[in-house]
């Protein structure tokens, strides 16, 4: 019968038996089997050998139950921007603790939840531009549909952060979807080609969405939002058909953001009717382009148009000291007037000093909220 043969990393312990021992065969010596004639400095050698494999074992067994069990293992890696290189860290989600208040309540951070897709059956209408948000005619709103759930009685102050201008580029877009916390409504400007496969993803990612609305600054044509831009110049029907041309774009989001504008949303006349379509399709406004003549937020008031006003654009100055300044100025707004409302501009940076600071909200007693949950909140300005 044909001997089996085994590699032996060590010398087998040798045993005094009552029988006589027999010399290693040839073949049993080559495959590892030490010979009884085997020299005793080689004997050593080898134990020491397997005497330094076993510690060596042992040791690393040791090093990798410590690093397991180190607070630092737990830790999310941080994300990769591919814009421009830097490292953007990923917000951890707070374990469930009680605030300075003494109150449980306020909603955890960084919930896990995709939104429902669009467009829900019922909430569009067929337009020779495309599909349009409308009031369904059980009553539903997109404005309620779309919006990111929250617990409105919620007695808590609220801040809501709205990052604009996302969907041009596609690494920043795409760090603000997967980087910021669902809580966070992202507006995206309606000339990018691919509008509904970004909001789509970033509603599957709890983000509640906005577009931005183009209208007429002051610098205008100097600064000039584009080709479909609502303008004094033109008359009611043209300013609703561009305004048409942006709702038309994409499906599933809650509603407009105001970002610039200074000289149309000082405008009564031409803004009105713009404001009253707004309305009719079911959908909010977001006043950010505030100036010392606006009526955009009176005159939404007016006519009960859902409506939040931005109270500071955070990255005018794009580095993270003065950033952090603001959100700091945002907490005290929130606790004196109950809302703040900022709209973020997308640096890295930007997303960088908010992923450092949103998990502290809830043990300051404040909750992060979407735009949808803080519309007719704070005074007209």
């Amino acid at each position: 019968m044909a001997r089996l043969k085994f590699r032996i990393p060590w010398p087998p312990l040798r045993l005094r038996l009552p029988w006589p021992r027999r010399r290693a065969t040839r073949d049993e010596s080559r495959w590892g089997r030490i010979a009884d004639d085997t020299p005793p400095t080689r004997r050593r050698r080898l134990l020491l050998v397997a005497a330094g494999a076993t510690a060596v074992l042992i040791l690393g067994a040791t090093a990798w139950g410590v690093l397991k069990h180190h607070p630092s293992a737990s830790k999310q890696p941080p994300a990769f921007d591919p814009s421009n290189g830097i490292i953007i860290p990923v917000p951890p989600r707070p374990v469930p603790a009680e605030s300075d208040t003494g109150n449980t309540e306020i909603p955890l951070y960084n919930q896990p939840l995709v939104l429902e897709p669009a467009p829900v059956d019922g909430l569009t209408s067929n337009s020779a531009q495309g599909l349009l948000p409308k009031i369904g005619d059980d009553g539903r709103k997109p404005l309620s549909v779309y919006s990111r759930p929250f617990a409105v009685t919620d007695k808590h102050p609220r801040i809501s952060i709205i990052v604009g201008e996302v969907g041009l580029s596609n690494a920043v877009t795409q760090g603000a979807i997967d980087v910021l916390p669902g809580e966070i409504t992202l507006a995206f400007t309606p000339y990018t080609d691919r509008l509904q496969g970004w909001i789509d993803n970033a509603r599957s990612h709890g983000h509640e969405v906005l577009l931005t609305l183009p209208m007429e600054p002051t610098t205008y044509p100097h600064d000039d939002p584009g080709p479909n831009t609502l303008l004094t110049s033109l008359p009611p029907e043209r300013n609703q058909e561009r305004l048409a041309w942006t709702l038309s774009r994409a499906t599933g989001y809650v509603g407009l953001l105001g970002l610039t504008g200074s000289r149309f949303a000082a405008d009564a006349e031409s803004l009105r009717p713009i404001l009253q379509s707004i309305k009719q399709s079911g959908l909010l406004y977001v006043e950010a382009a505030t100036g010392p003549g606006s009526v955009a937020v009176s005159l939404a008031t007016t006519i009960k148009l859902p409506r939040a006003i931005s109270d500071m654009l955070i990255g005018e100055s794009p580095a993270a000291p003065a950033i952090n300044r603001q959100l700091a100025v945002l907490e005290e707004i929130a606790r004196s007037e109950g809302t703040a409302v900022a709209v973020a501009i997308p640096y890295p940076v930007t997303f960088q000093c908010l992923a450092e600071w949103l998990p502290s909200l809830r043990a300051k007693g404040i909750a992060l909220a979407p735009v949808s949950a803080v519309t007719a909140r704070q005074p007209d300005r």
